[in-house]
């Protein structure tokens, strides 16, 4: 059992500096630069879709979970659920 994840000094460094950088621009755009600005939204855009795609994840995921559990309540153990319920 692994109680801490393995992640590498050169992975931690490297989300630190994109980390700033990030910050860097969004600091810039509240300064009013237009560049600054347009990346932002960018980002903002980016972090809105893969928060989505994780939420529609989460429900098909519970969906599907829910009907696997109803499913094998009505499949007798040790049937295949594809054969006829009556042979």
């Amino acid at each position: 059992m692994m109680l801490f994840p393995r992640y590498s000094l050169r992975w931690v460094l490297g989300g630190t500096a994109l980390a700033g950088f990030a910050l860097v621009v969004v600091r810039s755009a509240t300064q009013g630069s237009a560049w600054a600005v347009g990346v932002t939204a960018g980002m903002a855009g980016l972090a809105v879709f893969l928060a989505v795609y994780a939420w529609l994840f989460f429900l098909v995921w519970l969906v599907s979970a829910l009907l696997r559990t109803v499913s094998r309540s009505r499949t007798p153990e040790g049937r295949s659920p594809f054969a006829p319920m009556n042979p």
